[in-house]
């Protein structure tokens, strides 16, 4: 049995900020930074554990992009203990701290912060590509980076199995499967986590 942890993209190393999210927020954050000269930085909202927080903070530095991250139901000095936070500090990111930390609340504060900073890009809740708001090309080639996680699955594999959350990494690695297909696959498992996501997946 093999157990496979993300991709092999580790641009600051192993240890850091990795995998298939990284690949994709480098993606989305470069090609908003195309469609706008006059980008100025990135607004997200999402957990203190949340590793969203410090690779969008380290793009943005990339990029010479602001940084601004919601957080939820914490104060300055304890936020700092969680390592990402530590991450995204180091890297310049500044912190709106709302009341609770429930994803509702922390999105609405992102909202309001991009009508004040018009010229921001919206770094999705878990580094994505919303298929309601987005169109299918747009979906598509953000899923289309994902799927380059599957290239290194050895050709004697015959059984995947998958968690399936919000499904969004899932869907990456599907595309994937079709692009790069093991040889030998025979069978794909999802297993769900969370809020059913069937529909989403067909």
């Amino acid at each position: 049995m093999y157990f496979k942890r993300e991709d092999f993209f580790a641009p600051l190393g192993y240890g850091g900020p990795n995998g298939s999210k990284m690949r994709q927020a480098i993606y989305l954050i470069n090609e908003s930074k195309k469609n706008n000269p006059k980008l100025e930085g990135i607004i997200g909202g999402t957990s203190l554990r949340s590793p969203q927080i410090s690779m969008s903070s380290i793009i943005a530095k990339y990029y010479g992009l602001k940084a601004k991250q919601v957080i939820g139901a914490t104060k300055p000095d304890t936020a700092l203990k969680h390592y990402n936070i530590e991450i995204a500090n180091y890297f310049d990111a500044e912190f709106y701290i709302t009341k609770v930390a429930y994803n509702p609340a922390l999105q609405k504060k992102v909202k309001e912060l991009l009508n004040t900073y018009k010229n921001y890009y919206y770094l999705e809740y878990g580094i994505t590509v919303d298929h309601k708001t987005h169109s299918e090309k747009e979906v598509e080639n953000f899923h289309r980076i994902g799927a380059e996680q599957v290239k290194n699955i050895p050709n004697f594999i015959e059984n995947i199995i998958i968690p399936a959350g919000s499904c969004n990494s899932c869907i990456s690695v599907l595309y994937g499967l079709a692009l790069y297909k093991p040889k030998s696959l025979k069978n794909v498992y999802l297993i769900g986590v969370g809020p059913n996501k069937i529909k989403y997946i067909e």
